[in-house]
């Protein structure tokens, strides 16, 4: 709160003026203020310097003048004994820091942002190990070589100092923590700091340390966290310090430059892990005596630089359910054995494995295995009995070659199929139809082809059928007949061909069509509007025209025909529709001229005719001028922008780019809530508006 505090009326025993616009200077006779105690002139604009007879304040425990612009030095007399908190930072003080502050009650000391120079006196390095000092970068802050003078210290943070870590630190066998970060510390780590056994926390991070990380670290039995990371340390972990961390016993961070290798005396002596997880510095093979580690579940040796191949006596970890070996350099084949594990997750993204996945491991795709689609291949065996229980199946990305087995379908348990994104090719078989309990069903992009079997339709259950981007051919009317039942279909990019029914979008159970890139014809749906404003997700085959009879559906508010494939021209009925608010026809093939009873849609906001073939002039004089966004871009019109462009007064996005406009950008564009104007790739001339800067 802001003011001064009086007790008893009389004396003042707390100034707080701060960020009340103060100027002149810090008055001398503050000095007798002599019950004072806080004093808060934080940023004002006072000048000149800091009174020394503020030192006569006996009682002043806190003193606040940061953001302010005082010049000169820093007074020895405001070593006042109550002193808790003294804020100086972003002055102009100049001169040294005194050693008397060191010798006070001081918590906290912020000078940054000053003209400091010099050196920290060394009577703040015992003061900064528990306390609070913010200092200039070119007031040096050196770590003394001499440290006895904190012999019983239990911790250490400092940030920001300068020099090396003396031999000395050694000596500080009460440590139990050192936190020297974001400083200029050069040279090694002493191997005097191994003498340090209480020491559970060592993080000497963003420095500029050389050299290895000294074996004598190894000593450091309480040790829990390490880091060293954001330094220039090399070498090699040593391996006690990276057993530790297998164990879970000490959480290390290193730079990438250190690495590690697995240690034989880990699977000599600890059977009995469950887990291995290395950090990204793992270098070197996996050995073969893996196979000592009997108990482990685990084994996440993914984002290291392990080369080499899996030994097969991974296949005998019978405990085993979790092998991540992602981003590594692993390379040759993936062993057989793993299929005698109990694997639910197997990870070898990013490897340099190749050849064909073993059918042992084909149990493993009804759970989680990923792939490196460019290296290894894979097919769905045919001999998949054993699996007449499983109620889902998912491949997805893992480079699935070949046909799929007609025996698949013979899984009458299966409601979920997910094979997309692989190579699978031939035909779907016509088995399918014994999957009454199949509900879903995922084949986009693959290389599948020949006619959709008519005995899908004896997959009674079935709701999601994903087809796109295959070779499918064919007549698919009678699909596009039966889709009562159905809540998803997709056929996009394929060969199909077939009469698109006019009831189709009637069918308010459908919620996503896509018919894209297909041969399928028919009369433009005008239930497509209904559709699409109650959320339902459709896509048109490519070819339609918008009919005439839009020109009835005069409710319309919203008309959003995006990427629909249309081709023809926009029917001048279009004007009918009095209460249109928004006209979305990009991204089609629409072509001829931008019809004027346009202007009839007094209601109209958002017109988007971008990315299609019309021609013509712009009739600029037939836009509503209730127009707030207009995008004309990418299409083959002609003309200017007219001057009379200011009065679309609510105007605020105009895009004609891509178009062979011709005349010079008017200076009425000004006078528009212009946010955006991109008018690139015309033959437009002039300047753009100011109001876009």
């Amino acid at each position: 709160m802001s003011g001064i505090t009086c007790q008893n009326s009389t004396n003042i025993i707390s100034i707080v003026l701060r960020e009340e616009l103060i100027g002149g200077t810090i008055p001398t006779t503050f000095g007798s203020l002599t019950l004072l105690n806080s004093l808060d002139l934080s940023y004002n604009d006072l000048e000149g310097s800091i009174p020394s007879q503020l030192g006569m304040l006996s009682l002043l425990t806190y003193m606040y003048l940061q953001g302010n612009f005082l010049s000169g030095t820093i007074p020895s007399e405001l070593a006042v004994p109550p002193l808790s908190s003294l804020y100086l930072y972003a002055n102009s003080l100049t001169g040294t820091l005194p050693y008397q502050l060191a010798t006070t009650n001081l918590k906290q000391l912020s000078l940054y942002q000053n003209k400091l120079t010099g050196t920290v006196p060394t009577q703040f390095f015992p003061w900064q190990l528990s306390k609070t000092l913010n200092v200039p970068l070119y007031l040096y802050n050196v770590i003394p070589n001499n440290l006895t003078s904190i012999r019983s210290a239990t911790f250490i943070n400092l940030v920001g100092v300068f020099g090396t870590i003396p031999t000395s630190i050694g000596l500080l066998t009460n440590l139990s923590s050192i936190y020297i970060t974001s400083s200029y510390i050069n040279g090694t780590i002493p191997t005097q700091i191994g003498l340090l056994v209480n020491l559970t926390r060592l993080a000497l991070v963003d420095n500029f340390l050389t050299g290895t990380i000294p074996s004598t670290l190894t000593n450091l039995k309480k040790l829990k966290s390490l880091d060293l990371s954001g330094t220039y340390l090399k070498g090699t972990l040593p391996d006690i310090l990276f057993k530790n961390f297998l164990l879970g016993q000490t959480s290390i961070t290193v730079n990438p430059e250190v690495t590690a290798t697995l240690p034989l005396q880990l699977f000599m002596n600890l059977t009995s892990i469950v887990a291995l997880k290395a950090p990204c510095i793992l270098v070197g093979t996996i050995p073969s005596q893996i196979s000592m580690l009997s108990s482990l579940t685990s084994m996440l040796l993914n984002n290291n630089m392990i080369s080499g191949t899996i030994p097969r006596e991974v296949g005998t970890l019978s405990n085993l359910v979790s092998l991540d070996l992602r981003n590594t350099q692993i390379s040759g084949i993936i062993p057989s054995e793993l299929g005698l594990l109990k694997l639910n997750y197997l990870n070898i993204e990013n490897t340099l494995l190749t050849g064909t996945t073993p059918d042992s491991l084909f149990p493993l795709f009804t759970r989680s295995f990923l792939f490196s689609p460019s290296m290894i291949t894979a097919t769905i065996p045919s001999q998949l009995t054993a699996l007449r229980s499983l109620s889902k199946l998912q491949i997805t990305q893992a480079s699935l070659q070949g046909t799929i087995p007609p025996e698949l379908f013979q899984l009458t348990n299966l409601t979920t199929i997910i094979l997309s994104n692989n190579f699978l090719n031939g035909t779907l078989p016509s088995t399918i139809g014994l999957m009454t309990r199949l509900q879903s069903l995922y084949l986009e992009n693959n290389n599948l082809g020949g006619t959709i079997p008519t005995q899908i339709l004896a997959c009674s259950s079935l709701k999601y059928l994903y087809l796109s981007s295959n070779r499918f051919t064919g007549n698919v009317t009678w699909l596009l007949n039966s889709l009562s039942s159905f809540t998803n279909l997709d056929l996009s990019y394929n060969d199909v061909y077939g009469v698109f029914p006019s009831s189709l979008l009637t069918i308010t159970s459908l919620l996503q069509l896509n018919l894209a890139n297909t041969l399928i014809s028919g009369d433009f749906p005008l239930q497509i509007f209904s559709a699409l404003a109650s959320g339902r997700m459709i896509t048109l085959p490519p070819g339609f025209s918008l009919p005439k009879e839009i020109g009835g559906l005069t409710n319309l508010t919203v008309i959003n025909l995006d990427s629909q494939g249309l081709i023809g021209t926009i029917p001048t009925q279009i004007g009918l529709l009095s209460k249109l608010q928004t006209l979305i026809l990009s991204n089609n093939q629409l072509t001829g001229k931008i019809p004027t009873q346009i202007y009839s849609l007094t209601l109209l906001t958002t017109l988007d005719l971008a990315s299609n073939r019309l021609s013509g002039t712009i009739p600029f004089d037939s836009f509503p001028l209730s127009l707030s966004y207009l995008s004309l871009k990418d299409n083959q019109l002609k003309g200017s922008i007219p001057r009379s462009i200011a009065n679309f007064t609510a105007l605020s996005s105009l895009q004609l780019d891509m178009n062979p406009l011709t005349g010079t950008l008017p200076q009425e564009l000004n006078l528009l809530p212009l946010h955006t104007l991109y008018v690139s790739n015309t033959q437009l001339s002039g300047s753009v508006p100011d109001i876009l800067f």
